[in-house]
């Protein structure tokens, strides 16, 4: 009993430092790529989750066990339901705007200021900076933010959070003056959140689902809503749809494809989980996915890699839990894989550049990992050894037992011999000691003397 008491207390300390370096589930956190590192930057479960996670994918992934870096400089504020886009000279800026902020500490919501948070890939450096001019950032949750890669970035819709009210105002955002403009509304205004949106090549920002509160009622996936960015106009675009497809969706996430192809993943209460929305035939596709279909989640974050692979990382999935767990899908022939090998061969893939930070992050968590490694087998060579220790004190103590009980034996035999040959009156008795093996045998032989000259 004491033996399986300890083997299973051992156990745990050795699976205790590998336990809490498991990702936390969370949902209503943003991603972003950057030089062949995926990052993916707050969320909540139960609380939000200040942190910034990592994943280089320059290395092969495999989606049981995807190596996620926790060692990147946690933001100074907490937030959920934000986005992200690039920013700076070179892009070496991750803008994190919108949602709801929070103090790490208190849990208290940042409700009085418009606040960007910003931080230096290369120095691994956060600031938060309070914005003078900008339209409601705070509190705002469920809208779209798209980057055109070229200084601009495009804020649409969504939800205020602390007064209740939807939101159907546009801005461009110009990320190296940290300004904003306000664009016209359309005629009719689309007051909308939980939409998924896509920035085409052509300039093009359509808004795709959600929930519209006009009505208010689902927004049927059917019918788009347009802003060419070229000329500041709205447009509507009714796309044909395939009966076995549900008629709406929210939650969902939008993934443009090289060919013009937006793959809508996910959702709230939807079949199928993947369809395909031909921007080139103006028609939505079903496609037909193989391999391990993962379950149905919504609020969760999907970026493209290497324009192939589509990453698809925690979120809710349909039976409410939160989800730690990744998903690639591969869009060349629609199916799900459990293992990435990039492209490392291909002359397109730009090979990753890592910043001197990230390359410290990298030593970091080597060490980390070789730390654990090391922790966990010097508790397993402890265990070895105090079984051992332990094995051989219960032996040599069960070998002298026998020893005194063989001595005892002799003793009693030689002494009522002797008592039969005197026919005397005088009783030897023999006194059991708890004390040294030694010290019996000496008693023991003094009682053969005292018999001896009786």
């Amino acid at each position: 009993m004491i033996d399986s008491i300890i083997i299973i207390f051992c156990f745990l300390l050795v699976i205790h430092p590998i336990s809490c370096q498991l990702i936390q589930e969370r949902y209503d956190a943003t991603s972003i790529i950057k030089d062949n590192i995926l990052y993916v930057l707050g969320g909540q479960n139960d609380k939000a989750i200040p942190e910034i996670l990592s994943l280089n994918l320059t290395t092969s992934i495999a989606i049981d066990s995807p190596p996620w870096s926790r060692s990147l400089k946690a933001p100074p504020l907490a937030f959920v339901s934000s986005g992200a886009i690039l920013g700076g000279l070179n892009n070496n800026l991750i803008y994190v705007l919108c949602g709801l902020m929070s103090d790490p500490v208190s849990g208290v919501n940042i409700t009085n200021e418009q606040t960007l948070l910003e931080y230096d890939i290369q120095k691994d450096e956060w600031n938060a900076t309070a914005m003078s001019g900008a339209p409601q950032l705070n509190g705002r949750v469920k809208f779209g933010l798209l980057s055109d890669n070229k200084g601009m970035a495009y804020l649409h819709g969504g939800y205020n959070y602390y007064n209740y009210t939807y939101l159907g105002d546009t801005y461009l955002f110009d990320n190296y003056f940290n300004s904003w403009t306000a664009l016209p509304v359309p005629i009719i205004p689309i007051i909308a959140d939980d939409f998924a949106a896509v920035l085409l090549n052509d300039g093009r920002l359509v808004i795709i689902g959600g929930y519209e509160n006009n009505v208010p009622t689902h927004r049927p996936i059917s019918q788009l809503e347009i802003l060419n960015t070229i000329d500041d106009n709205w447009s509507r675009q009714i796309v044909l749809q395939p009966k076995e497809m549900t008629d709406h969706r929210r939650y969902h996430t939008s993934t443009l494809l090289p060919n013009g192809d937006i793959v809508i993943i996910g959702g709230v209460n939807v079949v199928p989980n993947v369809v395909i929305l031909e921007t080139t035939k103006n028609q939505w596709r079903i496609p037909l996915v193989s391999g391990m279909e993962p379950p149905l989640l919504n609020r969760h974050c999907a970026e493209l890699v290497e324009n192939r692979y589509i990453f698809i990382m925690f979120g809710i999935r349909t039976d409410g839990q939160y989800s730690n767990k990744l998903f690639i899908l591969d869009t060349t022939n629609y199916s799900w894989i459990t293992n990435f090998t990039p492209n490392a061969l291909s002359a397109s893939t730009p090979k990753p550049t890592l910043s001197p930070s990230h390359t410290q992050s990298t030593v970091s968590g080597s060490i980390k990992a070789l730390n654990i490694s090391i922790t966990v087998i010097i508790i397993i060579v402890a265990l070895v050894f105090s079984i051992a220790l332990i094995g051989s004190f219960v032996f040599c103590y069960k070998k002298r037992k026998n020893r005194l009980a063989s001595v005892t034996t002799q003793a009693e035999n030689y002494s009522m011999s002797k008592n039969d040959d005197s026919h005397g009156n005088n009783t030897n008795i023999i006194v059991y000691s708890n004390e040294g093996s030694h010290n019996t045998i000496d008693r023991m032989f003094r009682i053969f003397r005292r018999s001896s000259k009786s």
